[in-house]
């Protein structure tokens, strides 16, 4: 990645975002930039399709304070399924993916973390994961997700909010209408096949505590 902060043409984009009330999409910038960017944006920041640096130090995944901040801000976080993010190699699985939602999560992201998968722009997917017709296997992975309204959350409502809500202008309104096609169309697969599977061998779910929400096994344990 790039090293500095924004330049004079990038300060004046991301003056000119808030001014029209557009996405702000920190994905791709560097850490200065990051910090320079959300700290002058007036509106939600947007990781679309981001990991976490934590689990996997890489310079293009989110650290922890800028996870926290866009929790602070109410933005949006979508966990992006490229192996070297998740696992910095080529090969990884669905359960890293939900390593990193779970790591938002505890942060206390209820309400930021998304799927950000970056299909169209990857060469390396989780294994069973190659393409949006297999997205039907991330709820399937949760299948014994007991809060609905979590699963409906992550399954497209978060990020059909963030994409979609009047904070960002109308000017996007012909690409958010495609968007809100592509998040129905994963949120009817996902939801389906949350209540339609018949097993939750390998699958891990979450519940609410004093302290966020937490793993919990429902099949003999191999990775939490």
């Amino acid at each position: 990645m790039a090293e500095g902060g924004l330049k004079t043409e990038g300060i004046k984009a991301v003056d000119e975002l808030s001014r029209l009330n557009m996405a702000l999409d920190i994905s791709h910038i560097n850490e200065q930039g990051f910090w320079e960017a959300v700290e002058r944006y007036r509106h939600r920041p947007c990781a679309s399709h981001s990991c976490v640096y934590d689990l996997c130090p890489v310079p293009r995944n989110l650290k922890r304070d800028q996870i926290d901040y866009i929790i602070s801000r109410n933005g949006f976080i979508g966990i992006n399924f490229y192996t070297e993010f998740l696992r910095g190699q080529r090969t990884a699985y669905i359960d890293d993916i939900l390593d990193h939602i779970e790591y938002v999560l505890e942060r206390g992201g209820e309400d930021v973390a998304g799927f950000g998968s970056d299909f169209c722009g990857i060469q390396y997917t989780p294994e069973r994961l190659n393409s949006a017709a297999c997205f039907q296997r991330l709820p399937e992975a949760m299948a014994a997700a007991i809060d609905p309204a979590w699963a409906e959350k992550l399954a497209g409502d978060l990020a059909k909010r963030s994409y979609s809500e009047p904070h960002w202008s109308k000017k996007r309104a012909a690409v958010t209408a495609m968007e809100k096609v592509t998040f129905r169309a994963r949120a009817r697969d996902c939801y389906g096949a949350i209540w339609a599977s018949p097993s939750s061998r390998n699958a891990r779910s979450w519940t609410s505590s004093a302290s966020g929400y937490r793993p919990r096994c429902c099949s003999p344990c191999h990775r939490c």
